[in-house]
């Protein structure tokens, strides 16, 4: 179904951005064929155990995505270091926080009320007291998961150290006690109804590509990884929809039905899990023409924090039966409930493609012209705007010879005719904002493929061009209206602060990102990207916006929050998460600071 990293090295050197070599290119090369990148390029900390994933990208083109560490599937026989029994085993596993503590309790390495991440500013949250026994608690627990999963219930420090922070995040939690990998919705029910009868919080783990910090635990418990639920359960390709477990990622499911004419549409970062998407309620580059997760989710299958499983929704495409539960859990983060199994629409393949790249003399002028392109019903499949020192960086890490300039990758998609009236539309209106000839990639010779990679790729990019720095990403959205005015505005403070902050937005919906290396060392430079971030989301939200488009909430803009929505919304939302997990073990401390 996919092209393994093995396979790939069989065809072409290979090398990795950062040091690790899987074989050597070819010395004459300028460019390798093969671009290896790990999940966190930006890292300079060995991480055995840490390493989840990596991009293959083979002359430009995204080839795999492969899942090759310890966090993702543990079948049965998988070798567990620790063999004693179950009480002894975690009562001799080391100490799994930074601080050193004499006995398992219920406190963390984070004073109560503070968040050690260094991206939360100001940010505050009460430590739930779940038991006063924790040790007795935690110890039981193990015995009885043991008892229903065997191995894979670990309590191997290895395992289990990893999980403190995720892969594409900086926010930073504790180390979970336990982690366990599900093969079943009968299994996850089993794990939540004794976690919740003993009180001890839970984290779902997908791939670990949030933002955020969703999965990364603030009070140490129990990591439930999906990954080995990852069956594609149905595909009904008459009704055009598909049945899929929580672990599928979303490049798998679309290597599947490649050969059905249809696909899922929702493309965020590499790597993702159906699980994690639903629980972020993401989007991608594709959402100006196919709109966001909520859109394509039709029916769930939900396990709540004390083991019962509901189902939500149903296949129709049209349901007004009672409350929609599948739009509640949507969105939710896994705080009320964990998502087992869904089903999803599908869209038909498009006939044609084309991808064409625009400069414009500003990013001001290039986000007038997809405006008014959107204004005037131009049906572009995907819009996706880079800043001027954006599209310098590709140039000089995937050697794209883009203009540095502000720059529009624009796709279309349809029938040959469609494709065409398209851009000829597109021109006309790009030439009103000042915008050059659109020059096109051709999907012939893997140009446009190779184009499409750099941008998923500009992550890793930033990673790569910015050695010792980390990366902190962060997203607003705004009515289409008034992005013009708010990116120039957010670029101005950036620039005043001193913060470099490479843009990149889904500009067809008012969505923009900015990537910003830093010295998290630094307290001057945090205090600046804090400062300059506040802004940014303050005015964002002035304009009717959001404080984030498609990240999610997680840790890092949970008190924003409090701008966001009137004092009467945030209740309601408590009393929902309340209602469904009233011992509050559902991944505590995200969404709500209190």
């Amino acid at each position: 179904m996919r092209r393994t990293l093995q396979q790939a090295a069989k065809a072409l050197p290979v090398f990795t951005r950062h040091q690790t070599a899987i074989q050597a290119a070819p010395a004459s090369s300028a460019r390798p064929p093969i671009c290896v990148y790990p999940s966190a390029p930006h890292s300079n900390q060995h991480q055995p155990h840490g390493l989840a994933h990596l991009l293959v990208v083979a002359a430009g083109s995204l080839i795999a995505y492969e899942l090759v560490s310890s966090r993702g599937r543990r079948r049965p026989g998988h070798a567990e270091s620790v063999d004693e029994p179950a009480a002894a085993a975690l009562k001799d596993s080391p100490a799994p926080r930074a601080t050193d503590a004499p006995s398992l309790s219920l406190t963390t390495s984070v004073k109560e009320g503070e968040s050690d991440s260094p991206l939360v500013e100001g940010g505050k949250y009460e430590v739930p007291r779940h038991v006063d026994d924790f040790p007795e608690a935690m110890q039981k627990l193990y015995s009885e998961l043991r008892g229903v999963l065997g191995d894979r219930a670990s309590v191997d420090m290895d395992e289990r150290e990893p999980y403190r922070k995720d892969n594409w995040t900086y926010h930073k939690g504790e180390v979970p006690y336990i982690v366990v990998y599900p093969e079943s919705t009968e299994e996850v029910s089993a794990i939540l109804s004794r976690c919740n009868r003993l009180r001890i919080p839970v984290v779902a783990y997908g791939c670990g590509t949030s933002i955020e910090g969703h999965t990364v635990p603030v009070i140490p418990g129990v990591v439930i990884n999906m990954m080995n639920m990852s069956e594609i359960v149905a595909v009904h390709e008459d009704d055009c929809d598909v049945v899929v477990q929580a672990g599928v990622q979303w490049m798998e499911l679309n290597e599947l039905l490649a050969d059905t004419g249809l696909f899922f549409p929702i493309d965020p970062g590499p790597g993702a899990s159906i699980g994690g998407m639903i629980g972020t309620r993401c989007s991608g580059t594709n959402a100006v023409r196919y709109g966001t997760m909520k859109d394509w989710v039709l029916q769930l299958t939900v396990v709540l924090a004390d083991g019962r499983v509901v189902k939500t929704g149903t296949r129709a495409r049209k349901d007004s039966a009672g409350y929609d539960l599948t739009r509640l859990f949507v969105g939710s983060e896994g705080t009320l409930g964990i998502v087992t199994e869904a089903t999803l629409k599908l869209a038909a393949r498009p006939a044609d493609e084309c991808v064409a790249v625009c400069g414009f003399p500003t990013v001001k002028d290039a986000c007038k012209c997809v405006s008014s392109l959107i204004k005037a019903g131009i049906p572009v499949a995907c819009v996706e705007l880079l800043s001027a020192d954006t599209a310098k960086l590709l140039n000089d890490d995937q050697d794209c010879g883009l203009e540095v300039k502000p720059t529009i990758f624009f796709k279309f998609t349809g029938t040959s005719n469609q494709v065409q009236e398209c851009i000829e539309t597109t021109q006309k209106m790009a030439s009103r904002f000042g915008g050059s000839r659109l020059v096109f990639r051709m999907k012939e010779n893997g140009e446009s493929e190779k184009l499409w990679a750099a941008r998923k790729g500009v992550y890793w990019s930033l990673g790569s061009q910015r050695p010792g720095k980390e990366l902190w990403g962060t997203d607003v959205c705004v009515p289409l209206g008034r992005l013009p005015d708010v990116v120039e505005e957010t670029q101005k403070d950036f620039a005043e602060l001193g913060v470099e902050a490479p843009l990149i937005a889904h500009a067809g919906d008012g969505n923009f990102h900015l990537l910003i290396p830093l010295d998290f060392s630094d307290p001057e430079q945090m205090k600046r990207a804090q400062e300059a971030n506040s802004r940014m989301i303050a005015r964002a939200i002035a304009a009717g916006g959001t404080c984030t488009g498609e990240h999610g909430v997680g840790m890092g803009k949970k008190q924003y929050l409090l701008q966001h929505y009137p004092q009467e919304t945030l209740e309601v939302m408590r009393s929902i998460k309340k209602t469904l997990d009233p011992n509050n073990i559902l991944n505590p401390g995200k969404i709500f600071l209190d």
